[in-house]
């Protein structure tokens, strides 16, 4: 293991801006080794923002070191004392060896793959790479590259399986709305990865605050583009968007149920066998209300269930929508979650900025209902985007080592217990 000099002694390398990029630039420059982060292996805390992440790095070249670095066993890094909870995760990487890998991007060699197949298929367009790749992202969930060329900044995005669908989408979606998507330059769909133009004036480490009118305009444009693609659903279901419509959407609330490893066991986050006997028991509710929430007529579409402001760029030409791996065919009412979670967190004492925003977007769809109507309608179906987030998860996690889950572990059993609460709030008595 690479461990640097604190001044005291020999630890592992510490970066106090804990992004991907920075990791990979703070040890080429210390140590001289070029990497790429592979894998987190583990957290603090069972929050997204932790005090540490662990990650597993792998060289981009020959390893020799050029700075004030060393090589040292983990056993002698254990002897020596680490965090309690960095020393577990060393020792569980270790017991398990190199495991098969969840994604495709802890494979070694793989790095060289991506950078190859970018190479051609720039080059088949005129373009050629000016400098070091830097990597942007690296979770279970994705995988991002910013190529410097002679044409500007190129993303690469490679999604796991459970994400499969994106690269194909995403360059459906830049085919009929050129100005509201990323452009695509290339796409693999067998192995999930595309390449992406830059966003004139947007980086997606550092996204400018917007004021609420800027963003009440970019659900309006959201909301037009869904009322489009509603005609466009059985296409959309082809190309591998999650199926999670209200006729549906019941069943799959059964079948998760059936996988009770995936939110029971000894972890305090875990659902009691009581919750989950009552959640059994809420399904016929359940399904009567998808069947008043599909009754309000309001067309079903393309929901990114995981929309927030971080996955909006603004350029001069207006929004531009990306990051549709979170994507299902499903009730538009479930389009605001995650981004007015977003705008309570900036706006924690103020209630108004959300219900601007929400009123802003559910406007969109008026027709036989009116505003009020909606905002009713929105609340009728609470339960419902708990249960559409609950699949996602369920999707994005169960081919994950229960090691590895991490922090996200308590996503499934969060949004079930929130089902649970509105079963009983609304007179269910489980």
């Amino acid at each position: 293991m690479l461990v640097g000099f604190d001044g005291t002694d020999w630890v592992l390398p510490t970066v106090p801006d804990g992004t991907i990029a920075a990791l990979g630039e703070h040890v080429r420059e210390r140590f001289g080794v070029d990497v790429t982060v592979t894998a987190c292996l583990g957290v603090s805390g069972d929050t997204a923002i932790s005090a540490w992440r662990l990650y597993l790095c792998e060289p981009r070249a020959r390893i020799r070191l050029d700075g004030p670095g060393r090589w040292m066993t983990a056993e002698d890094l254990l002897a020596r004392g680490v965090d309690a909870q960095q020393g577990e995760a060393v020792v569980s990487w270790l017991a398990n060896g190199r495991p098969s890998a969840p994604v495709p991007w802890e494979r070694r060699g793989w790095f060289d793959e991506v950078v190859n197949w970018t190479v051609g298929r720039l080059a088949a367009r005129g373009i050629r790479i000016t400098g070091r790749p830097r990597q942007r992202t690296c979770t279970l969930w994705s995988y991002v590259l910013e190529f410097p060329t002679s044409a500007g900044s190129v993303y690469f995005k490679a999604a796991p399986r459970p994400f499969a669908h994106e690269p194909s989408l995403t360059a459906m979606l830049a085919e009929w709305y050129p100005d509201d998507m990323p452009t695509v330059i290339a796409v693999e769909p067998t192995r999930h990865w595309f390449l992406t133009e830059e966003i004139d004036g947007f980086d997606v480490l550092r996204p400018e605050p917007r004021s609420l009118d800027v963003l009440a305009q970019a659900l309006v444009r959201y909301a037009g583009i869904q009322w489009e693609l509603a005609a466009r659903a059985e296409a959309l279901r082809d190309a591998g968007v999650p199926d999670l419509r209200l006729a549906v959407l019941p069943d799959v609330l059964e079948s998760l149920l059936d996988h009770t490893s995936m939110f029971t066991g000894e972890a305090p986050e875990s659902l009691t066998p009581g919750e989950l006997d009552a959640l059994r028991r809420c399904v016929p509710w359940f399904r009567g209300l998808c069947r008043r929430v599909a009754a309000l007529d309001i067309p079903e579409t393309l929901v990114n269930t995981d929309l927030c402001c971080r996955n909006i760029a603004f350029s001069g030409a207006g929004p531009v929508f990306f990051d549709w791996a979170e994507s299902a065919l499903t009730t538009p009412l479930c389009s605001m979650r995650m981004f007015l979670l977003d705008v309570d967190e900036a706006f924690p004492d103020d209630d108004g900025p959300v219900g601007h925003l929400r009123d802003a977007y559910l406007a969109c769809w008026t027709g036989s209902l009116t505003l009020e109507e909606l905002r009713q309608a929105y609340r009728l179906a609470e339960p419902v985007t708990r249960v559409v987030r609950a699949a996602t998860w369920f999707d994005c996690l169960r081919e994950v080592p229960v090691e590895r889950r991490l922090e996200w572990r308590v996503a499934i059993p969060r949004n079930l217990r929130d089902l649970l609460s509105f079963a009983h709030e609304r007179s269910l008595r489980p």
